[in-house]
C-alpha cells in the first residue's frame, strides 16, 4: 500500500504544526493549556535577548570581564523560571485527571505525533 509522498512533505508537516499552533493559541475556551508548548520558543528568545544584550555590553575590557559572566547569569535564571513554570503545568497535568467531572481530551499536538 503505497503512501503518498506529498502528503508527508517538509511544507505540509509545518503547516499542520502551525495549524495546531493556532488552534491552541484560538481556543477561547482555555481546555487546552498553550504555554508548555509555546515555552521552548520564549526561552530561545530570551537566550537570543542575552546574546544581543550581551555583545551591546561588551565595549570596554572591564565589559568583555563582566559580560560573560552576566550572560551566564541571565540564561541560569531564565532556564530557572522556565523550569518553574514547566513545573507548575506538569503539576497541573497530574492533578487533572483525579478530578472524574473533567473532560478527557486528546492534544492537537500529541494527535499531530501520532
Amino acid at each position: 500500500m503505497p503512501t503518498d509522498p506529498a502528503s508527508s512533505s517538509p511544507v505540509t508537516r509545518l503547516w499542520s504544526f502551525i495549524r495546531a499552533i493556532l488552534d491552541l493559541v484560538l481556543d477561547l475556551s482555555f481546555k487546552r493549556l498553550v504555554t508548555p508548548k509555546l515555552i521552548r520558543v520564549v526561552y530561545a528568545l530570551s537566550l537570543v535577548g542575552a546574546v544581543i544584550y550581551t555583545w551591546r555590553w561588551m565595549d570596554s575590557f572591564l565589559g568583555f570581564i563582566t559580560a560573560p559572566l552576566a550572560f551566564l547569569a541571565y540564561a541560569i535564571v531564565a532556564r530557572v523560571i522556565v523550569e518553574l513554570i514547566l513545573v507548575i503545568f506538569r503539576i497541573a497535568e497530574k492533578i487533572a485527571p483525579l478530578d472524574e467531572n473533567a473532560p478527557q481530551e486528546d492534544d492537537v499536538l500529541s494527535q499531530l505525533k501520532k
